[in-house]
């Protein structure tokens, strides 16, 4: 209300309209708190004080966006590589966990018959999936599928 009323040409007389209220406000708060702390025993900080280290932030972040854009005038193409591989090295790329692979069925049966004395000979191939198929939690003839196709694969490559 004090600075409607206030000539707002002039700036001496909009702090002298405005001073008064503001200070005002300052002491009151200022001994509100103190008459808190002491009545309750609390130990709070002040309400300046995260006010304080915001503009401080503020400034800091101001002073270095300053320092930064006169350096990239000065030398574009370092600073721009700089800054590219600074942001880079903040924001990496997610990795795919490696550790927490789990073998598939398929990848389970053909480990195990390739580790049988029969690997690779046709005429045992049945006998051979119908006992790993329960290794690899599997039916037998799914199993005698995937060993055919691993013979083929065998047979593909010698030929």
């Amino acid at each position: 209300m004090n600075y409607a009323a206030a000539d707002t040409t002039s700036p001496r007389s909009v702090v002298a309209f405005t001073a008064a209220p503001i200070f005002a406000a300052i002491v009151t708060d200022r001994v509100v708190s103190v008459v808190r702390r002491h009545a309750l025993g609390l130990e709070e900080p002040s309400a300046w004080k995260s006010l304080g280290r915001f503009l401080t932030s503020c400034a800091r972040a101001a002073v270095l966006v300053l320092l930064y854009g006169l350096r990239l005038c000065l030398a574009f193409r370092e600073t721009a590589a700089g800054l590219r591989q600074a942001v880079l090295n903040a924001a990496p790329l997610p990795q795919p966990p490696a550790d927490d692979v789990t073998p598939t069925k398929k990848a389970v049966l053909l480990a195990a018959y390739r580790a049988a004395p029969e690997y690779g000979r046709r005429s045992a191939a049945s006998q051979v999936a119908a006992r790993l198929a329960p290794l690899a939690d599997l039916q037998p003839g799914t199993a005698r599928s995937y060993i055919y196709a691993e013979l083929a694969r065998l047979e593909g490559e010698s030929a």
